[in-house]
This record gives structure tokens, sequence and C-alpha cells, in this order.
């Protein structure tokens, strides 16, 4: 990761752990793609040429995941499900 509008953190993810995080502050992952979850849809989702706002990301481990505007301390505190 050469350059970002904000910091960035890393996130080594182990097997069996999951990380949810909006696409926004997602920078660069190795390992598997994320899935995708949207809990419903609006009209204006659909007709914008926009993502939808409640959309997150989930990683599942084992992977690196590299997140821009947030603290690496944070994330070393968590274990398991996260959701950022």
């Amino acid at each position: 990761v050469m350059s970002t509008e904000g910091r960035t953190a890393r996130v080594l993810l182990s097997d069996g752990d999951t990380l949810s995080v909006r696409p926004d502050a997602v920078v660069a992952w190795t390992g598997p793609n994320p899935s995708g979850f949207c809990p419903k849809l609006g009209i204006l989702d659909i007709l914008l040429p926009r993502g939808p706002r409640e959309l997150m990301f989930s990683f599942h481990g084992p992977c690196m995941v590299w997140l821009e505007g947030t603290d690496v301390r944070q994330h070393q505190q968590l274990s398991g499900r996260r959701a950022i």
C-alpha cells in the first residue's frame, strides 16, 4: 500500500476469524475474496450510481486486510467476529 488519504491499519485474521467492514474503508487484502451483505436495498440504491449505504464486506481468515482510517490498537484487542 503506497498512498492513502488517511492512516492504514493491517489486520491479520487467523483461520476461522471473520472481519466485517464497510467497503470504503478497505484498501487491500490477501486471501479469498470477501462476501458482501446488505440488509435491505432501497429504490435509490438501485437507481443511483453508487453502492448501497448498508453494504458490509466480510473477510474470512486466514487472510490479511488493510483498512484506512482506523486505529491499529483497536484491532489488536479484538478477536473472533469483528465489525468496523
